[in-house]
């Protein structure tokens, strides 16, 4: 299987689910990667992570690529809305697939893929 780069992911969380991207030099993106008990990924080079967000008033979703890493990650508050994450989650992972060494390694993403993929 021929797995997609994080820049699809990124479209198709804009294009297809409307998230938008903090811009990450404001200061909302650094009180939000903490908010959001990501601030360890601060730490990192900052220019390769990337927090896109969708909220409806006080509830919210996010998710955080980090492009150097090859890391995608996120979360949500308000039932509505994690229940709405996990669907686009489960739809992210399946979109986003799996590497050749993900198959060899048995890696957690390999072992999530295939699990989600049994239960469609």
């Amino acid at each position: 299987m021929e797995s997609k780069n994080l820049k699809d992911v990124y479209n198709r969380l804009i294009d297809l689910y409307g998230f938008y991207e903090i811009n990450k030099d404001s200061d909302e993106y650094k009180i939000a990667l903490r908010f959001m008990s990501q601030e360890d990924l601060l730490k990192d080079d900052i220019d390769n992570i990337r927090l896109l967000v969708k909220d409806d008033g006080e509830d919210y979703m996010y998710f955080i690529i980090n492009e150097n890493t090859d890391y995608i990650g996120g979360g949500a508050c308000g039932e509505e809305m994690i229940t709405k994450y996990e669907t686009i989650n489960q739809d992210i992972i399946l979109y986003y697939g799996f590497s050749e060494e993900d198959k060899i390694k048995q890696t957690n993403l390999y072992k999530i893929y295939i699990s989600m993929w049994q239960d469609n």
